[in-house]
Parts: structure tokens; sequence; C-alpha cells
């Protein structure tokens, strides 16, 4: 294990409700179509093991990239729900990721001290969300992004971006149409959208995660023409009479009617580099929530720049691979400073009213080693 702190103020021991609260925390945080790729294991010295469970990993997930940023969210959460107690948080980063026989590999490990501050930022875990209503074109302030950009200044290795300028914010809408016709367009994705979305009311609450519909903020009756997009052969027809670029429209109108885009990125892109980045990930939608500003990660853009510069695009389509390219290019002309580095989120960000419904999250699965007293 790679230690990040070591400890000077005496260890402790949570108790069983200390730990409840703490991994309630944890499980607030953000995770691709809200997989909840997370696992945690206690000890009976105190530390606390974060786990990837590789079972509820994505298949568009490159090299573990989205999970680890998940997890990254997760531990940044835990961190600061120990800092609410008075406690510092000593995390060690595991140096080799592997499975076990089970499809779990512990990520980092996490021991508690006294001594520790409380971030104002943990204040905002209860109320961070992901908001999908329309923005105002009007920017978000020079101050605002500068409090938000404070709020990673300490990570050496990830560097925010921002596009106010509508010119450039045109341009974006379209990239991100761009990747989300492929995402309608090709099988594997298709298959796995529709295995994360909850339908109804009672989906949600019996799986508690997936993506409850309601979330989406879609117009009237577009839940229902969406079931029946469930049916590959039938989604394929359409496309063939252009679905796939209608279904792209809201998310290019979203963007373009959005005042101020922003894209994180990290210049580590191993696995402990992207958990690392899921960290400050957090930290920004926390700020930015502590702000009073919505959010709204969107997937596509990342998933396939990372199937291109990791995999060269090899797991698409040749006609799709060729448009991942074409993105690729015309994404980097409007981030030149982000050439090389690995892309994390790409958000939208401004005022908006609360969103109507939030994902739901299941109970932190605990695997004990040894029961705490």
């Amino acid at each position: 294990m790679q230690t990040e702190t070591q400890a000077a103020a005496p260890l402790v021991h949570p108790s069983w409700t200390a730990l409840e609260s703490l991994l309630h925390a944890a499980t607030l945080a953000p995770s691709p179509d809200n997989n909840q790729p997370w696992l945690f294991e206690s000890r009976s010295d105190g530390e606390l093991l974060l786990l990837h469970d590789r079972t509820r990993a994505l298949p568009s997930d490159v090299d573990d990239m989205f999970s680890m940023i998940a997890l990254g969210a997760a531990l940044e959460n835990l961190c600061l729900a120990a800092g609410q107690r008075g406690w510092r948080a000593l995390v060690s980063y595991s140096k080799e990721f592997g499975p076990d026989a089970e499809g779990r590999e512990v990520v980092a490990a996490v021991r508690f001290a006294e001594g520790g501050v409380a971030d104002p930022l943990a204040s905002f875990l209860e109320q961070r969300c992901c908001n999908r209503k329309p923005y105002p074109r009007r920017p978000v302030s020079e101050e605002s992004l500068y409090q938000i950009e404070a709020s990673v200044s300490a990570l050496d290795n990830s560097h925010l971006h921002w596009l106010s300028a509508r010119p450039s914010i045109r341009k974006l809408a379209g990239i991100v149409a761009a990747a989300d016709r492929i995402r309608f367009e090709h099988r594997p994705f298709h298959t796995e959208l529709f295995h994360q979305l909850r339908f109804t009311p009672q989906e949600a609450e019996s799986t508690r995660d997936g993506l409850d519909v309601r979330c989406l903020e879609l117009p009237l009756g577009a839940a229902t023409m969406l079931r029946w997009l469930r049916h590959w052969p039938l989604m394929r027809q359409l496309n063939r009479l252009g679905l796939s670029r209608l279904m792209s429209f809201p998310s290019a109108l979203q963007v373009w009617r959005t005042g101020t885009m922003g894209l994180l990125t990290t210049t580590d892109t191993s696995r402990l580099g992207y958990l690392q980045a899921g960290r400050a990930m957090q930290r920004v939608w926390l700020a930015a929530t502590k702000l009073g500003l919505a959010f709204h990660p969107l997937g596509s853009v990342p998933i396939f720049l990372s199937l291109w510069t990791r995999r060269g695009g090899k797991d698409l389509l040749p006609h799709h691979r060729r448009r991942v390219e074409d993105l690729a290019g015309r994404f980097e002309k409007l981030f030149p400073q982000a050439v090389g580095q690995g892309v994390v989120v790409l958000f939208r960000m401004g005022e908006a009213d609360g969103g109507s419904v939030r994902s739901l999250r299941e109970p932190a699965r605990l695997h004990e080693r040894v029961a705490i007293r």
C-alpha cells in the first residue's frame, strides 16, 4: 500500500454507529449510471478497506476508469465525514490492483486519527445531486469559478478547464450530439443503457441502483417511448430512419443553452491517478453545490475519448471509429491545454431549479474480516 499520510495523533477505532455514519456518507458519492461499484471491509484494528466490486463494472468502462473515479468520490466523502467528527482520515492507496476469487479488489485502506478539521464541503454531501434541467445562458461568475478551482488546488494531477464563449459552446454541443448518437447506434452500449434504466418507482426501490427515468427530466411521454426502444431490432430499424439523431438532440440542446461548461482532467492516467481524480471531481461538485450551482456530468464524450486514446477505438464499428476520431480532433481544438491528459468528467454548470427525483442508494455493503467491538 502507498501511504498518503502518516498518523501523528492517537488512532481512533470507530464504533458501529460511527462506522455506519461514515459509510452512509461514502455511498452518497456519484457513480456511472449509479452502478455503485464500492464495497467495504472492516478490520478489528479499526482499519477500513475500500474495495472495487468488479461485478458492478459497466461494459463501456475503459480500463475501469469510471469505476476508479466513482471509488475516489466515495473515498473523498469518507474523508470529509471523518473530518466532521474531528478525525483525520489516513489513506493508503493500493500499489497493485487485482481481483480476489470473489471479483473484489482493494483500492485503498483508511485509518482514523484524532486531530481532524471539518471541511466546509462536508455540509453539502446530502445536497449534492445531478441536475439535468435546463440552465440559463448566463455564464458562471469568475469569482465562483475561482472558488471551485481553489477546492482542488492542492491536488497536483487534476486540472479544470472552462468554456463560456458562445461559439465554443455551440461547437461542444455538436461534439456531445455526435457522441450520444453513437451510444444509441452501438448495440453493446444500447444494452448497457437499458440494463441500468429503472422505468417505475417500484423498480428503482427494489434495486436502489441504476437510473430512475424520473431523474432524466424527460418530456411527457418520452419514458413510454423509451420502453419500446429497449428492443434492439426496433431500435436498429428506427436508427436507419434517423432516430439516433433525434435522440441525441436533447443533450446537444442542453449544452447549447448552458452558459458555462467545465472539463476536469488528470495528468496521471493510471488507475491510481483516476482514483485520485475521483476525489477531485467530488470536491468540484460539492464546491458547486455550496455555491448554489447545478451540476450535470455528460458521460458519452469521456467514454468515446477514452476508447479512442486508450484503445484506438478497436471496440467500435469502423464507421463509428471514424466518427470518434473526428470528434476527438474537434474536442482537442476546444481544449488544447488538455491535450495528452485524461478526461475525468465533462459537465454543465449553472443556476437551475432543484432536480425532481434523486437516484437511490443501496445500504453500504460491508464485508467484515473480524467483527468490530
